[in-house]
This record gives C-alpha cells, sequence and structure tokens, in this order.
C-alpha cells in the first residue's frame, strides 16, 4: 500500500512540475500570479475569430489587469466567503467538471464494442419474469422455465404461457435487435449466446430474462438499387406490379424486367439504376425498404406518390472503420445505461490510483448503531470513534470520519436512502454481518465516491490548465459581478439625486438634433371614453389626470383605455407623430381616437428624459473612478517577456 501511495503521489508531483514549468507567471497583481495559460485562455476566447470588437494585446493586457483588480478587491473584502457565493460557485464547478471525470480507455473500449455489435442485427426470442421485492420466486421459476428448455420444450410455447413481456403474443420473439435496441445487460446476452442456443437466466432492470438466437444478418453502411417502377393508374397498375414483384423475387433477369415493364425512362437505359441510396433522394417508403434487404440481389416493393418500384439491392457498403459510425455511436452512448457500466470502470480505477482500501469489520459498528438505535450521547463522543476505517491517498481515516456523513444520510436520523440507485462498491473486506445494499453499506460506498471525486478533480486541476483556467473564470466571474453591482451598476441605477446631478454637470453631452414631444399619450376605444379622457386632462395636472383615467378606464374585465408616457423624438410613434408633428396619419379600430398632454422641448430637462444614456455614462463614470482608486491600491507587475510569447 505505502509503495503505491509513493508512486501515485511521485506521478502527481512530477506532473505538476512539469505542469508549472511550462506555464510561467505571466503578471503579478495584488500579490496573486497570474499564469500564462490563464491569460492566453481568457485572451483568445475574448479575441477570436467570431468576435467583432477586437483588441490588441496592449489594449487587452489593460483590460484584463482591470478585471483581475476587482477580483482582487472582492476577494479582499469577503466576497469569496459569503454563503451565496460558495453555493453557486459549487453548482458551476459540479457542472463544469463533469466532462473531464470520465476513462477515454473505457469510453474507447465501448465505442469500439458498440461499432463492431453494429455492424450484425441478431434475431432473437426472450422469456421475461418480474418480480418486485423479493425476487425468490421470480427466480425459482425462471429456473423452472429453463430446465423445462434444457430437456427439449418449445420456446415459443414456454414463453406465451409463462413470459410477463408484451412479446409473448409473438413467442417471445423481439425480432432484428441491434446495438442499442436494449438495456446493455440484455444485449451482451443477445450478442454473446451462439445462433440456434439459450442463454443461462440472466437479472437486468426489467426482470430475469432466457434469451434465445435464431439467426443474424450484417447491417451495411451504403446500398446500390436498381428499380423497376409502374404508374400508379389504378387496380391494374397494382397487379401488374405484383406480378412483375413475383418474377424478379423468383430469379428472373431484372435488366431484362427494367427494359420490358418500367416507366422511369431515365433509368431504364442504365438497367433501373438509381445509385447508391446516401447519395440520392429517395422517397422514405424506398429507403426504408432498402434496409430491410440486407444482401446483393434481394428484391422488395415500395410504393410512393409516383407509384410501384419494385427494388433490387446490386451492391452493399460494409462499414470498414470506425469513423463511419463513431458520432452516432457517442451520441447513443451518452444516453444508454452504458454510462453507468463505463462510469463505474472510471471509479474502480480510481480507488485503485488512490489506494482506497476499508479495514475488515471497519464498518460493524455503524451497523450496530442503526440496529440498535444507541444513538445516546454519540454526537458527543463519535470523535472518539478512533478505530481505523479506510486508506485513501496513504491516509488512514478513523471511523469517526465518516460519522457526520452517515447522520445526514441514514433513515434512521431522518433523512432517507435511494435504494433503486446504483452504487459503485468501495468495499474490499468482509464486513461482518452487513450485505449489500443495507443502509450503511450505501452510504459509506457514496461517502467514498465523493471522496475519490474530490481527489480526482484536485488532481486534474493541477496537471490540466484549460480545467484550471475554466473554473478560475467562473470563480472570478461570479466574484466580480457581485462587487460590480455593488459598486457600480447598483449605484448608479438606484440614486436618482447622483444622477440628476450627473446630468446637470454634463448637459452639453445630452443633446437631440431636433425637438421632441415630452408627455402622455392617452388612446380611448370610442368616443363617450375619449370625450371623457379630454376634460380629465384639461381639468387635472398630468399626474391627477392619470390616476383617474386609470381608474376609471383600466380594470381586470375591460380596458378601454391605452396610456403611453415618455419622450418621443419624430417618427417613434405614429400617434404622436399625427397629433403633434403632423407628419402621419394614425389610425386604430381598437383605439382609434387619442389625446395627448404634454409640450415639444427642444432639449431634455431632467435625467429622466435620457435615463439610459446618463445612467450608463454614470455607470463607466463609477467604473473608471473604482479603477484609478484600485490601480493606486494594488500593485501590478508584468513579465514583458512571458508577455512576448502569446500567440
Amino acid at each position: 500500500m505505502i509503495r503505491r501511495f509513493f508512486s501515485v503521489l511521485s506521478f502527481a508531483c512530477a506532473s505538476l512540475v512539469s505542469s508549472m514549468a511550462q506555464d510561467p507567471v505571466i503578471m503579478t497583481i495584488a500579490g496573486e500570479d497570474v499564469y500564462k495559460s490563464e491569460f492566453e485562455y481568457i485572451y483568445n476566447k475574448n479575441n477570436s475569430v467570431a468576435t467583432s470588437d477586437k483588441k490588441s494585446l496592449e489594449e487587452y493586457v489593460d483590460l484584463f489587469v482591470n478585471y483581475k483588480l476587482k477580483v482582487a478587491e472582492a476577494k479582499r473584502q469577503g466576497y469569496d466567503t459569503r454563503d451565496e457565493y460558495k453555493k453557486e460557485y459549487e453548482q458551476y464547478r459540479l457542472q463544469l467538471s463533469a466532462p473531464y471525470l470520465k476513462d477515454e480507455e473505457t469510453e474507447n473500449e465501448m465505442i469500439e464494442e458498440a461499432f463492431e455489435r453494429y455492424k450484425t442485427s441478431v434475431l432473437a426470442s426472450h422469456i421475461l419474469v418480474k418480480f418486485s421485492g423479493d425476487s425468490t420466486e421470480a427466480w425459482k421459476k425462471i429456473n423452472d422455465i429453463y430446465n423445462r428448455l434444457k430437456q427439449g420444450e418449445d420456446f415459443a410455447t414456454l414463453a406465451k404461457q409463462y413470459s410477463d413481456c408484451p412479446s409473448k403474443e409473438n413467442g417471445g420473439s423481439l425480432g432484428y435487435v441491434n446495438v442499442f435496441d436494449m438495456v446493455y445487460d440484455f444485449e451482451n446476452v443477445v450478442y454473446s449466446t451462439p445462433i440456434g442456443t439459450i442463454s443461462k437466466p440472466f437479472r437486468t432492470v426489467f426482470g430475469y430474462h432466457i434469451v434465445k438466437t435464431f439467426g443474424k444478418i450484417s447491417n451495411y453502411k451504403d446500398w446500390r438499387i436498381s428499380h423497376i417502377m409502374i404508374k400508379n393508374e389504378g387496380e391494374k397498375s397494382e397487379i401488374k406490379a405484383d406480378s412483375i414483384f413475383n418474377l424478379a423475387k423468383n430469379g428472373a433477369d431484372f435488366e431484362k424486367l427494367v427494359a420490358k415493364y418500367s416507366e422511369d425512362l431515365p433509368t431504364v437505359g442504365k438497367g433501373g439504376d438509381l445509385g447508391y441510396v446516401s447519395k440520392g433522394y429517395f422517397p422514405p417508403q424506398i429507403t426504408s425498404q432498402v434496409r430491410l434487404l440486407k444482401n446483393v440481389g434481394d428484391v422488395g416493393m415500395a410504393g410512393t406518390a409516383f407509384g410501384y418500384h419494385i427494388i433490387k439491392v446490386t451492391e452493399v457498403v460494409p462499414f470498414t472503420t470506425i469513423d463511419d459510425l463513431k458520432p452516432y455511436i457517442m451520441t447513443k452512448l451518452t444516453k444508454s445505461d452504458r454510462t453507468e457500466v463505463s462510469s463505474t470502470k472510471y471509479m474502480k480505477k480510481l480507488q485503485s490510483k488512490y489506494g482506497v482500501s476499508v479495514y475488515e469489520n471497519s464498518l460493524t459498528i455503524f451497523e450496530k448503531l442503526v440496529d440498535e438505535k444507541t444513538f445516546d450521547g454519540i454526537d458527543k463522543l463519535y470523535r472518539l470513534m478512533t478505530e481505523p476505517l479506510y486508506t485513501l491517498y496513504g491516509n488512514v481515516y478513523p471511523q469517526s470520519a465518516f460519522y457526520p456523513y452517515m447522520k445526514e444520510r441514514l433513515p434512521i436520523f431522518g433523512k432517507s436512502v435511494d435504494k433503486n440507485k446504483k452504487i459503485v462498491n468501495f468495499i474490499d473486506t468482509k464486513q461482518e454481518g452487513m450485505v449489500e445494499g443495507d443502509d450503511v453499506y450505501r452510504a459509506f460506498n457514496a461517502y467514498i465516491l465523493n471522496e475519490i471525486i474530490e481527489k480526482e478533480l484536485e488532481y486534474i486541476k493541477n496537471v490540466n490548465s484549460d480545467y484550471r483556467n475554466l473554473l478560475k473564470e467562473y470563480s472570478d466571474g461570479l466574484l466580480l459581478f457581485e462587487i460590480s453591482s455593488d459598486k457600480v451598476w447598483n449605484v448608479a441605477s438606484s440614486s436618482k439625486k447622483k444622477l440628476e446631478e450627473y446630468f446637470q454637470e454634463h448637459k452639453d453631452k445630452y443633446v437631440w438634433p431636433e425637438p421632441r414631444y415630452k408627455g402622455m399619450v392617452v388612446y380611448s376605444a370610442n368616443q363617450e371614453v375619449y370625450n371623457r379622457v379630454e376634460k380629465l386632462l384639461k381639468t387635472n395636472t398630468e399626474e391627477e389626470a392619470e390616476e383617474l383615467i386609470r381608474k376609471e378606464f383600466l380594470n381586470n374585465k375591460v380596458s378601454l383605455v391605452k396610456i403611453e408616457k415618455g419622450v418621443f423624438p419624430k417618427g417613434n410613434n405614429v400617434a404622436v407623430d399625427d397629433k403633434i408633428y403632423k407628419t402621419a396619419t394614425y389610425s386604430s379600430p381598437a383605439f382609434p381616437f387619442v389625446s395627448t398632454r404634454g409640450a415639444v422641448i427642444s432639449a431634455p430637462q431632467t435625467y429622466l428624459d435620457v435615463k439610459g444614456l446618463v445612467t450608463a455614462d454614470y455607470q463607466t463614470y463609477l467604473e473608471d473612478e473604482w479603477v484609478k482608486s484600485l490601480r493606486k491600491k494594488y500593485d501590478v507587475i508584468i513579465n514583458k517577456e512571458v508577455l512576448k510569447t502569446i500567440k
């Protein structure tokens, strides 16, 4: 165990040293080193071909330094210790880590296996015996059926009599099955059972099965086909097509039949040749029929909008390389139960990599706690559970290390355990009185799984700059968002007084090329409402009139008016163009009458007249001032020699 630990440690350290040597410090900001890989990662990401606003390296260095200074300030103020940040970052971390937690060797093995199986479909039948809870009776029943089959009884007859699958109506027949058509455990048995034989009883998530295989056919990448087309001109055409189909099926010379009967003139001179299925645009009825014709010389018939087609396979193209199917297989793999198989193999490799081993009978104390429900004082005394429980990465962990996790998850402590969820078993020693599936058993394996994954992610973070920089980007992004909200965005959007002061100080920036209408536009549904609105507008202030109009004509059932308020330039609103600027004609069947209350002004009067522009400018001002203060507060050191190597 010790030798294995030191070999793992040496490998990890060597990888880390090598990684650091290839990843020099490009700058130090507020005392924190920034490595070349991180800067290069973000620079290239933000300066990609698809980016419209590209920056020179010098410009980007300036932006990057400002960004890092804000993050440094966020850390200095403890934003990274807040519960909201920790929770959100942890969610991101788990999502981002998933693609890195996989075993390429196992994945490639499964891709190759799926590719080989895809080449052949197997004609198979099965008998299923379902069960829920105790499986003893189901296991006895499936073995009784198996023994009767071995004694020579008919498979289809027993399937009809005993199977719990709808396929029983067909004697258990599943037809031709292929990779990904079934759960992986079932597929393994189908492809490993010799043709014409039956499998031993086996278990899947559906119950206990026995499989019988009857034959197999090859699958192909492509087919070349010829056809005879008979136009659909009624019942006589169908009879004619059937007659020709029977001739072709019984061995008549296909090219002679084409020359004599086909009504598809462009292909008659070519013996009816339509070329390869994958390279043509055929109706789905034809492509579906072709996929049933597995071998050269096979003949079938399909009906389309063009007529009847007697089809013959003239050439088949087999799958020659895995590249022919890899995209398809990869898509299927991610959606199949193979992911669990691959994940389990990977986790078992990690168990070996990190030297995880459980001490014999070290878990029995927890089983006794659960069985006897003796918890009095255990929360205070569990730290005294010092007996060794397991080893991980050369360290020995006592029983007390597992207790808090167990308490969080076991039903006896008020939590539930998902007994249907598959688990990876890391318990490699005898545990007296425990069986696989016990609550403690499941909880401990889940605990070890978390520990192994965290150890592997720590390793990946040290040796994989892409993963490390991705995590860094998300962490910094969360901190930047929170502190920028507090220092800039929320300040700019919430302080009316500051916005007005900024507007008054910079009025010359906010000029209009021509006057604009500032006020209210009220749309009325009919003449009566319009008359009332006009009266309210004339006899009250704008604010009072709006309140009265809303109260009288806007309700949950029927809205007899629409109200718009704002600053309207010419061409922005048809009703305003009609009533104020006299440059358009407004009409609407729903709200045909328009009233206005306001005035044409030549320039903005308050910041509200140009609120969006003022808010954006004030945010820029606040950010510039903030960055200036951060530049004074923190040191920035740039390694220009390393910077020159950025590509």
